[in-house]
């Protein structure tokens, strides 16, 4: 039953060709690399880029942040339409810095500071020492610093599981959160409808399909597009679809073995994440969406694995999140092993290759890492390790008896 819905439904097939469409971000494995992302923004930004759209790319972006700024912020009382963008400056990594915008408005010199965060999450004192350091910035233009002229923004995937608390994190450190789905819907969408200049819309469409696909663990997304919201709409009022979901959370045998092939599972959890995001920014559900609404948050909060330690049993929404739990808070600080103890330790179990290593370089691999803190350091874990081989992992983990049992 569900093998055919899959497989004839026009919604569903338009979906999987889009999401499995080769795109740049996933043909250089580059999807969780904020630096990369970092680099194509300033350049879709910049004014000289798109000769057609000049500063107006520039200016839907900073309307963006007018909308999230409070009413006795100097650039919020700005009216963009009758201003003029001067001495434009779009640098990344000054200073660590990812994103860092300057502009004049007449005679007043306006900045944002962008903290993009993919899917890594922020560490230590990370976000305050970004502002402490734009005095300095400043000092070293010749300008005399204003607070009042800065604005800090966090650039964040709502689609990253822990990011209600990155929010409440840089809301605590005085950042304003702005999600890719924001900046996809009021600006990387105008960039492409309005741009006449035909290879810069191609690169801004093939961005967009990259933050819409697949990312690189297979399990998530960054945003959802347009076409995206409309099949999704189509998707979920089918009765099929409906069956699977209602199967699901009953733990249908057969619903369950349909959805756990690896051919299927990516796909499906993917519309299951993007049409409960959709949902749960509808101000009013009917009642058929109430019930699929709280039917899907069923079926992902099923999906948690578990590590159970002296008793104590923690839940992780993906498995990676479970292995950085493993390596940091378990080896490095509950057993004091050292970083090359772990690697060693995790090496000698798997035939996959596990790095944890200081060097940036390790971005440039096309398999998932993390930027993490150890002992005050910036580490990056790095592993080619799949989803798919969670059994593999759990027998293993469990079978070495290291103290802890993987469930």
């Amino acid at each position: 039953m569900f093998k055919e819905f899959f497989q004839y439904d026009e919604n569903i097939n338009y979906l999987k060709k889009y999401y499995d469409l080769d795109n740049s971000l996933k043909r250089y494995g580059i999807e969780r690399m904020e630096i990369k992302h970092s680099n194509f923004l300033r350049w879709a930004l910049s004014p000289n880029n798109s000769k057609s759209l000049g500063t107006f790319s520039l200016k839907w972006f900073i309307k963006l942040i007018q909308t999230k700024l409070s009413a006795n912020r100097r650039l919020k009382k700005i009216d963009l339409d009758q201003s003029c963008l001067e001495e434009i400056d779009i640098l990344r990594e000054k200073k660590n810095i990812d994103l860092l915008i300057t502009f004049k408005i007449g005679s007043e010199c306006f900045s944002i500071v962008i903290e993009n965060k993919i899917f890594a999450n922020i560490h230590g004192k990370q976000l305050s020492a970004y502002k402490e350091k734009i005095g300095t910035i400043y000092k070293e233009k010749g300008l005399t610093f204003d607070e009042e002229l800065v604005e800090y923004i966090f650039l964040y995937t709502e689609f990253k599981e822990d990011a209600n608390d990155e929010i409440e994190k840089a809301k605590h450190e005085g950042y304003i959160p702005l999600t890719y789905q924001e900046l996809y819907e009021s600006v990387l969408s105008k960039m492409a409808e309005y741009s006449l200049d035909y290879t810069f819309t191609i690169n801004i469409l093939d961005y967009i399909h990259g933050l819409a696909s697949y990312i690189v663990d297979g399990y998530g997304t960054m945003i959802t597009t347009k076409q995206d919201a409309e099949c999704l709409e189509r998707i979920f009022k089918k009765n099929e679809m409906k069956d699977l979901i209602i199967s699901l959370r009953d733990s249908s045998t057969e619903a369950y073995n349909f959805y756990s092939d690896p051919k299927n599972k990516a796909f499906i959890t993917l519309c299951f994440i993007k049409y409960t995001s959709l949902l749960n920014k509808k101000v009013q559900l009917d009642e058929n969406e109430s019930e699929i609404k709280k039917h899907l948050n069923a079926i992902l909060n099923k999906q948690r694995y578990m590590l159970t330690v002296e008793n104590k049993t923690e839940n992780f929404r993906s498995i990676r999140k479970m292995l950085l739990y493993i390596i940091i808070d378990y080896f490095y600080k509950e057993k004091n092993y050292s970083v090359e103890d772990i690697e060693k330790r995790l090496n000698s179990l798997f035939p996959w290759k596990l790095i944890i290593s200081t060097d940036e370089e390790i971005q440039k691999y096309k398999y998932w890492y993390e930027k993490v803190m150890i002992s005050e350091k910036e580490y990056y874990v790095l592993t080619n390790w799949a989803p798919q081989d969670y059994d593999d992992f759990k027998d293993t983990m469990n079978s070495a008896n290291l103290g802890f049992k993987v469930e």
